[in-house]
C-alpha cells in the first residue's frame, strides 16, 4: 500500500528568526506527542481562536483544569474513603453496643431487639444465617456481634415468634 501523495497546495512555508527557536518548537512538539506542522498549527489557530471567541479556553488552560479536577478528585475519593472507613468502625461500635445486653447474662430487664432483624425476619419469612448477618452488616468472624443476634433469636424462638429451619431462621408471628 502506497502512501497518498501530498497536496501542495496546502503547504505554508515558515521562516523561523532563529535555529534556536525552531528547536525549542521541535522540542515542545516532542514533549507534545506531535509533529512540528502540527503543533505550530494548533498554536496558530489557537491564537486565532483566543482574538474571534473572548469565551474560548486555550489548551493549556484546558490542561490545567483538567489536572486540577483530576488532583481534586483523588483528593475526594480520598475523603471519600477515609469516611467509609469511619463509618464501618461506628457501626461496628454501634453494634458492639447494641449487641452487649445480649451478650451479657447477667443484664436484667428490658432488652431491646434489633428492628432490622425482626423486619428482615417479617419482611422475607426465612432467612438464613449468612443472609442475616449480611443484611444487618455484621461480619461472620466478629464473635460478640454474631453471639448477640444468635440470642435474639433465641429470645424470639423462646416467644413462639421465629422457628428454627436447616439453614437459618422463618417468622411465624
Amino acid at each position: 500500500m502506497s502512501k497518498a501523495t501530498p497536496d501542495y497546495a496546502r503547504y505554508a512555508y515558515a521562516y523561523v528568526p532563529t535555529i534556536e527557536h525552531k528547536e525549542k518548537w521541535e522540542k515542545l512538539a516532542k514533549k507534545s506527542k506531535t509533529s512540528l506542522s502540527k503543533f505550530i498549527f494548533e498554536h496558530v489557530e489557537n491564537s486565532l481562536h483566543q482574538e474571534e471567541d473572548e469565551d474560548y479556553k486555550p489548551r493549556a488552560e484546558i490542561l490545567d483544569n483538567l489536572h486540577m479536577i483530576v488532583k481534586e478528585n483523588d483528593e475526594l475519593r480520598e475523603d471519600l474513603r477515609m469516611k467509609k472507613l469511619v463509618i464501618e468502625k461506628l457501626e461496628s461500635e454501634l453494634h458492639r453496643y447494641r449487641s452487649e445486653e445480649f451478650i451479657n447474662s447477667s443484664h436484667s430487664g428490658v432488652r431491646k431487639y434489633n428492628i432490622e432483624l425482626i423486619e428482615l425476619l417479617k419482611k422475607r419469612g426465612s432467612v438464613t444465617n449468612e443472609e442475616i448477618l449480611r443484611a444487618l452488616g455484621i461480619n461472620p468472624t466478629d464473635g460478640d456481634n454474631v453471639k448477640a443476634i444468635s440470642a435474639q433469636l433465641d429470645n424470639l424462638h423462646s416467644y413462639g415468634l421465629v422457628a428454627p429451619t436447616s439453614r437459618g431462621w422463618s417468622w411465624l408471628g
